[in-house]
């Protein structure tokens, strides 16, 4: 998240110009409001980063049906995407080390050319991706996926102080970055 805030500055810097020059690209309205964004990236994506990390996927799925009363169907969709994305990501190394055992160079610098040597590398992926889903799609339904309700879920999720503190902290950092860019128009 880090990298992806650093990304973020950057790219706001060259895009929100105005004010006075301080370095190259930069300009006082460029930083401020590349702070705050980043700011706001960090603050919104750490608290969904924490439940990932902490949660388990099927708890995680459970609890939303049971208590947010989402379909069964949505939530094992969001849960399968985020299972799978390691598991593209593993799949593309491999088809990227099988390209450069074929003698296609990826590690150049120019990331016009690296693009240009990634673009055949994505109907491998596809066709992987689309076995995979179909292979998914067919186990589920054999295991009876349609009859799956609210009520269905063997395991009770209690809501305790715990997840209340948590809650109130999540809170917190996402209305943090939205006061903050209310109040620091007027503080600067």
């Amino acid at each position: 998240m880090l990298i992806l805030g650093v990304v973020m500055f950057f790219l706001q810097t060259i895009i929100a110009q105005g004010g006075n020059y301080m370095f190259l690209w930069f300009t006082s309205r460029g930083i401020s409001v590349a702070a705050r964004a980043s700011f706001r990236l960090f603050c919104f994506a750490l608290p969904l980063v924490s439940v990932l990390s902490i949660t388990k996927l099927n708890d995680l799925a459970n609890a939303v049906v049971q208590y947010l009363h989402v379909p069964y169907c949505y939530v094992f969709t969001i849960t399968t995407a985020v299972r799978f994305v390691p598991i593209f990501a593993y799949e593309m190394s491999q088809i990227t080390e099988a390209q450069m055992a074929r003698g296609v160079e990826f590690d150049t610098k120019n990331p016009f050319k690296k693009i240009k040597l990634m673009m055949p590398l994505i109907v491998p992926l596809l066709v992987l991706s689309v076995r995979k889903a179909d292979s998914c799609a067919l186990a589920a339904e054999e295991r009876g996926f349609y009859l799956r309700t609210r009520k269905s879920s063997y395991k009770k999720y209690t809501f305790g102080w715990r997840g209340l503190v948590l809650i109130v902290i999540s809170a917190i950092m996402i209305a943090l970055p939205i006061v903050v860019s209310i109040l620091a128009p007027q503080i600067i």
